[in-house]
């Protein structure tokens, strides 16, 4: 049996099935530099439309732009070991968020990946977290009114988010005047 099964009474024994991983890291990247980069993009350069509702979001960024080199390696590192059924993982593709007051990010997924997720390089506070939907969010609503349909994790400047790319995600509009400042990305299956 898996770790994820449990002993309990004689005979009896609990399976959690089908868990959802999902992976956080603390970076010691150096922030200030990804946040230039990402200010003097946004000037120059017009928003994407993906989940944004107001903010800005860039299009796909050049993987082979110096200044996420680090953040990149560290990404195709750490999936090497988050599920031996995926192997190798690279990046896909790359893009930033700029979400200025009441910004916002919609419920969406992303396909055609194995993995996804956000790094956080400006967090100032109530600037909203990452949220994650249960894959049976409208059965849990429907029979108990949502409970434990959503998970929420804290946008921490440095940190490293990773998660299934099945796994729907929003993030809810940000409560502080200042902007809020990710960047996110999805992989899939090195060849």
């Amino acid at each position: 049996m898996g770790e994820d099964s449990i002993q309990m009474n004689k005979g009896s024994r609990l399976h959690k099935i089908f868990t959802t991983p999902i992976f956080e890291t603390k970076l010691e990247l150096d922030i200030k530099e990804i946040k230039i980069f990402c200010k003097e993009y946004q000037q120059n350069n017009e928003s994407a439309t993906k989940s944004n509702v107001g903010g800005y979001q860039s299009h796909n960024l050049s993987l082979e732009t110096p200044v996420l080199q680090s953040l990149i390696s560290v990404i195709e590192l750490v999936t090497l070991d988050l599920d031996p059924n995926f192997g190798a993982q690279i990046i896909q593709n790359m893009w930033f968020n700029v979400n200025q007051y009441n910004d916002s990010n919609g419920p969406h997924f992303h396909p055609f990946s194995v993995y996804s997720g956000t790094y956080y390089i400006k967090t100032p506070e109530n600037c909203g977290s990452i949220f994650f939907e249960h894959p049976a969010s409208d059965i849990l609503s429907y029979y108990n009114n949502g409970t434990n349909a959503l998970y929420g994790m804290p946008a921490i400047e440095n940190t490293l988010y990773i998660f299934p790319s099945w796994l729907k995600h929003f993030v809810p509009p940000n409560k502080n005047k200042e902007e809020r400042i990710s960047i996110s990305f999805n992989t899939s299956s090195k060849e």
